[in-house]
């Protein structure tokens, strides 16, 4: 029993450590675009490298994965339950700010076709993702 408390203790640090540096290299990805308004504004420009490169939504994502991670971390069902009601309204929201983005920004549509929306798909990027991130850090 222990061995398992240990191994869901492990799980939930990692996906909620994992789940925070999403959601960070997200914020800095925005840099001077970060705003706490979901509507893009005229002069808004379209980030599809590094984080935004491997989810449309990293932050939503970052947050929703930590949320998971915490969950995990306390072995919470209730914490779960609230998780996937969060994920329905950031899903959501995430639907309304695309179709905002779509009308500022030409490539959304091409764009929305090559990246996944809130996780991770593929390895390889999120590898250079934090690669990119640790060398970020240390310059």
């Amino acid at each position: 029993e222990e061995t398992f408390e240990m191994l869901g203790l492990l799980a939930g640090l990692a996906v909620c450590g994992a789940g925070i540096a999403l959601g960070a290299v997200g914020v800095l990805g925005l840099g001077d675009s970060l705003s706490p308004w979901p509507k893009p504004t005229s002069s808004n420009e379209l980030q599809t490298t590094g984080p935004y490169g491997l989810v449309r939504h990293p932050i939503y994502g970052g947050l929703l994965i930590s949320c998971c991670g915490l969950s995990l971390l306390t072995a919470s069902f209730p914490r779960l339950f609230f998780t996937i009601l969060l994920f329905l309204v950031l899903d959501a929201k995430a639907d309304v700010e695309e179709g905002w983005l779509s009308d500022v920004h030409s490539g959304y549509a091409e764009y929305k076709a090559k990246v996944p929306k809130l996780f991770p798909t593929d390895l390889s990027k999120v590898a250079q993702v934090a690669q990119d991130a640790i060398n970020f850090v240390q310059s």
